[in-house]
């Protein structure tokens, strides 16, 4: 319980910016944590990261959780970091390759004779691997380079991973990946989003939603409790109506 209403803020901020409803949200964002082994508290970092991703690039929230869900695990146990994860996804979005296409990218460890590991034997960050690609790379034709993508990071993800080691060398993921860190994005935009007519009306039906539930909860007893003394006095009634039938006809007669 302490765990939902910990995340609470950062998903109902996460939910207006995007413009969906909390149970999607949910969904994603919780694939969010669970896939990066993140705690429940950072519910506002990850909120943050794919306002700023969203709102930056092409993909929405929903082309963002698709393909972050399954490269997720992998990430996490390589070590790369949830911001370098969304940017690489929002840029791959930028250049038409979204969903379920992106997910291979995330393989493209093996580099063209580059050491991908670290003297501890942890994966280095992967936008500076990337960027050496492109440096190792950028005297080959365009053929070439290519299939060699392809060779590195499958048939499938070579366009994928071509574009990563692009954007890479010219140094916008890097960029991106740190622009995506921005925080309290989350908040900021879910206001934005909020203040016009139509947010103005969601907020009036959700605190009269609020009040009649509150108001509910109070008179609950007392509402309960007369309605089993009038049930009462109707049993009561019926069973005199029963007992004197001709005296309750003139009686229902005479009230008419």
């Amino acid at each position: 319980t302490e765990d939902i209403i910990a995340t609470m803020p950062g998903m109902l901020d996460l939910a207006s910016a995007a413009g969906l409803d909390l149970g999607a949200t949910a969904d994603i964002a919780s694939n969010m944590l669970s896939g990066f082994r993140l705690e429940t508290s950072e519910m506002a970092r990850v909120a943050d990261v794919l306002v700023n991703t969203f709102t930056s690039s092409n993909p929405t929230l929903d082309g963002l959780g698709e393909p972050m869900k399954y490269v997720a695990p992998i990430a996490s146990e390589a070590g790369v970091a949830f911001e370098e994860v969304a940017a690489m996804a929002g840029l791959l979005g930028d250049n038409a390759i979204q969903g379920g296409q992106a997910t291979e990218a995330a393989k493209a460890l093996a580099a063209l004779g580059i050491e991908t590991k670290d003297v501890e034997g942890n994966l280095r960050s992967l936008p500076e691997i990337l960027g050496e690609v492109h440096r190792a790379t950028m005297d080959l034709g365009s053929a070439e380079k290519l299939e060699y993508f392809k060779a590195i990071a499958g048939q499938e993800a070579g366009s994928a991973f071509a574009i990563l080691v692009n954007e890479a060398g010219a140094g916008n993921l890097q960029k991106f990946a740190q622009d995506v860190a921005d925080v309290g994005s989350a908040q900021r935009v879910a206001a934005e989003m909020t203040n016009n007519t139509r947010g103005s009306w969601v907020q009036f039906q959700s605190v009269i939603e609020s009040v009649s539930i509150t108001f509910g909860n109070i008179l609950l007893p007392s509402v309960t409790a007369a309605f089993q003394v009038l049930a009462g006095l109707l049993s009561k009634v019926e069973g005199l109506m029963q007992a004197f039938p001709l005296t309750s006809k003139v009686i229902v007669g005479a009230v008419t």
